[in-house]
């Protein structure tokens, strides 16, 4: 797996499609060269797209957003900066974070995060 800089390579990607945009509305090509450059455009967009709509994993979301699968263990945050990990179970009184120990109520976290995948090892 390798990291990379997904905003950078984004705004790269775009400036790139306008370079590409500005070309087909200025110059004067016609039939193959217009066609690959309107393919060049049209490809650096779709990356643009997939690039947006990968999961991030040090993004924050709210409980208000949405809430966790049932029974997924996740990394959760509230507004004084108190991290537990915790699921999502059931009490008599509705829905907790399960933290371990103790049921704590959903209002009193604020946020959560999924964990990255577990270590393997180098290969």
């Amino acid at each position: 797996m390798r990291l990379i800089d997904a905003d950078e390579l984004a705004n790269d990607l775009e400036h790139d499609v306008e370079l590409c945009a500005r070309a087909l509305d200025d110059m004067n090509m016609v039939g193959k060269e217009r066609e690959d450059m309107q393919f060049q455009k049209d490809c650096k967009q779709n990356c643009i797209w997939y690039i947006s709509e990968q999961p991030t994993v040090d993004r924050w979301i709210p409980v208000s957003e949405r809430l966790p699968a049932w029974g997924e263990i996740v990394l959760i945050c509230n507004q004084r900066g108190e991290f537990a990990l915790g699921r999502i179970t059931q009490s008599d009184e509705g829905n907790v974070w399960d933290v371990g120990a103790w049921w704590i109520e959903l209002k009193e976290y604020d946020a959560w995060m999924p964990l990255p995948d577990p270590y393997r090892g180098e290969k």
